[in-house]
């Protein structure tokens, strides 16, 4: 049952991965739309991708000066969502 639950959501990773294009920059509002950084309940959460960057997790890259504007690439948004769902432990 477990097992194949995490092959369902392997699946599901895997086409929401093909959208993501490499050299194009992600805002967080568009990571949850793009569903790709879940949180421990297996749902897109704002708040898990805002803590991800936060922590240093999610490779960013900030254009605020006076209020933080973090941006994603899309090869290390895709980099991140592989190792963090896909990879076999």
């Amino acid at each position: 049952m477990l097992l194949s639950f995490y092959m369902e959501l392997q699946k599901i990773i895997k086409s929401r991965l093909k959208k993501i294009e490499d050299a194009k920059l992600y805002s967080p509002k568009e990571i949850l739309e793009l569903g790709v950084v879940l949180n421990i309940k297996f749902e897109p959460s704002l708040d898990r991708v805002y803590r991800l960057i936060k922590r240093g997790l999610l490779p960013t890259k900030n254009f605020g000066d006076l209020q933080a504007r973090w941006f994603v690439t899309g090869k290390d948004l895709r980099a991140f969502a592989e190792a963090r769902y896909l990879s076999k432990k």
